[in-house]
């Protein structure tokens, strides 16, 4: 726990961003203009700069993934402000919490929910059974495609690549 606490207190600036998310610059300055994605400490003027805590780096790599998947900006936008703030969640964040998208390869539309499914480390057939009961409802609604993230492999995904710049 102690060391999950040290990389979420820790602020990085833009060059770090680009670093760990491998996104360019202008793409994330464009994102922060548009109110897409936020950080920690916004800039107030000439001479500061914005700074990023941990829960903003895995945001934004969420951020980058829903919309690679056929995620509206805006939709990708709301779905991560609506989450409860990765600091908020005891060990950075549980096997248990998910984010799914789906798309109905026909009309275009697409959706996008988070969920927090019990304990799926002690019982795995907890989260199966909920995402063929998800899966199933969106099938009867027209959807084709559906995608799942685990938040817990993002926060180790942004906690290897902050450790890389590390060394």
């Amino acid at each position: 726990m102690y060391d999950t606490y040290l990389y979420m207190k820790k602020t990085y600036f833009m060059q770090d961003v680009v670093a760990v998310t491998e996104i360019k610059q202008p793409t994330l300055q464009q994102w922060l203009r548009d109110g897409f994605i936020e950080a920690a400490t916004k800039a107030t003027g000439t001479g500061t700069r914005n700074l990023f805590d941990f829960s903003n780096l895995c945001e934004i790599i969420l951020f980058q993934r829903l919309i690679e998947n056929g995620v509206s900006r805006e939709l990708a936008s709301s779905q991560i402000k609506s989450m409860p703030p990765l600091s908020l969640l005891e060990d950075g964040v549980s096997n248990s919490y998910f984010i799914v998208t789906y798309l109905n390869l026909t009309t275009g539309v697409v959706g996008s929910s988070h969920h927090m499914i019990g304990d799926v480390d002690n019982d795995p057939k907890l989260l199966q059974e909920t995402l063929n009961k998800e899966a199933e409802k969106w099938v009867k609604e027209g959807f084709d495609m559906i995608t799942l993230y685990s938040l817990k492999k993002i926060v180790e995904e942004v906690k290897n690549k902050i450790e890389q710049l590390n060394t």
